[in-house]
């Protein structure tokens, strides 16, 4: 039985969070306290059977069966009210039997009555229960001298006792209380705390998820099917996607440095600012260089966001893709996997550079896979990355006529199957791109997200 933890006690009233407290730690002492019993009743015991005398067994073996029964009762009862009666109960019970375990009775109920009245210095009782223990134990010390046998003597001695461990019970129990208070106000205050901040991360969570496209984009010429798995409350990844117009979509991915509610504000300038260039068409390494712009300007501390803009133009049949430090795209074509080197620094860096366009031909049959560095950075039980080797590799082993939402599968499910029973550390984002033919175009409102 272990002490109940003030997370469980702060959410009871406080008289009910102290009684159950005292109640558990008291159930600890009496496990002590039965035990001792027990096991100086099973030495008398096996003394009284070695002198065969039968009668006097019935003592210890009420103890040892005693000891086991209120054991197993007070833990089913240490946070009920009942709890006080069965310990009350116990206590008596035991002390009375003790009193026949010695053969000579008027010596076993002097050692009872004083040990006994020792032995409620270990427990945090009410003052009532303490007063009724001392009559019960200044009634077992009198008994065998009822006959007429100095009892003012004996009682005199047992009520002194008495009087000795109330003066100093009380006291104490009164100072473990008012602890007990000081501190179940800090750890309520701080619950208190705990839960509104739970309720800000969580609607910071909706808004987040609000931000994410609620299903793909049914582009004519273009097979997508994307998955954000945030590692926290609230993720540092996104990914969106931008209709140019009726032959050319755009696909964006971020990743800030950690994740957080930091992260998520950031995420949401960067969105904000994509929302605003997105009716200005302009060249990809433009765009990321004004989001570079915006992140050096309005951020005061050092963050900084991998992001790849990815424009798929079915017109020309071709891919331009600007990168800002962001994990290169798996490209499978005949089933031959690559990696395009994208050397670039992220958004929000002080250092000199420029954003360079990459330029590649689409083919009907091509897959490309954009994610994020959390997915490539998984760890097994041994520590090692799932690596974008690792990744390339799964993504050409799936089947040429599988569509992109299969590809999405197969990669995820072969990354939790190597992560095994390890935690997810880091926010894990995957975008799923089949190149097929061009159809005749749709309305381009059809092909706009929900949430766009």
């Amino acid at each position: 039985m272990t002490q109940p933890s003030f997370q469980d006690l702060v959410r009871l009233p406080e008289d009910r969070a102290f009684e159950w407290l005292s109640n558990a730690r008291n159930l600890l002492r009496l496990y002590w306290f039965l035990g001792l019993v027990a096991l100086g009743a099973f030495g008398v015991l096996v003394y009284r059977l070695f002198e065969a005398k039968w009668l006097g067994v019935l003592a210890p073996i009420g103890l040892l069966a005693l000891a086991r029964i209120s054991s197993t009762v007070a833990e089913a009862r240490v946070q009920e009210r009942a709890f006080r009666w069965v310990l009350l109960g116990t206590l008596t019970v035991s002390f009375g039997l003790c009193a026949l375990l010695l053969p000579e009775f008027r010596h076993s109920c002097t050692v009872v009555g004083i040990l006994g009245s020792l032995s409620l210095f270990a427990f945090r009782l009410r003052t009532l229960d303490t007063m009724l223990l001392l009559l019960v134990l200044l009634g077992i010390a009198a008994t065998p001298l009822i006959e007429g046998q100095n009892v003012v003597e004996a009682v005199a001695v047992q009520a002194i006792l008495a009087v000795t461990v109330l003066a100093l019970v009380r006291p104490a129990h009164q100072n473990a209380k008012r602890e007990f208070l000081d501190r179940f106000q800090i750890e309520r205050s701080r619950d208190r705390e705990q839960h509104r901040m739970r309720k800000e991360l969580d609607s910071a969570r909706q808004i987040q998820l609000s931000m994410l496209p609620r299903r793909d984009p049914q582009f004519p010429g273009l097979d997508i099917s994307a998955a954000s798995l945030p590692a926290a409350e609230v993720g540092g990844d996104y990914y969106e996607y931008f209709p140019i117009d009726d032959k050319r979509l755009a696909i964006v991915l971020a990743d800030v440095a950690g994740h957080g509610v930091a992260s998520g504000l950031l995420l949401s300038g960067v969105r904000s600012c994509l929302h605003l260039l997105k009716n200005r068409p302009r060249p990809p390494a433009e765009i990321v260089t004004r989001l570079d712009r915006m992140v050096r300007d309005t951020t005061e501390k050092r963050m900084f966001i991998t992001l790849l803009y990815a424009q798929f133009d079915l017109e020309e049949q071709s891919l331009v893709l600007a990168s800002a430090g962001h994990p290169p795209p798996v490209i499978v074509r005949d089933g031959i996997p690559s990696l395009p080197p994208l050397q670039s620094p992220p958004l929000g860096t002080q250092l000199p550079h420029e954003f360079i366009e990459h330029r590649f031909d689409l083919r009907p049959g091509d897959r490309y896979v954009l994610y994020t560095d959390g997915l490539t950075e998984m760890c097994n039980d041994n520590g090692d990355m799932y690596g974008e080797e690792r990744l390339a590799t799964r993504v050409a082993r799936v089947d040429a006529g599988k569509d992109a939402r299969a590809v999405r599968e197969a990669v995820l499910t072969d990354v939790w199957t190597y992560k095994g029973n390890d935690e997810q550390l880091d926010d894990v984002t995957i975008v799923s791109v089949k190149v097929g033919s061009n159809p005749a175009t749709p309305p381009l409102d059809a092909a706009t997200p929900e949430n766009a």
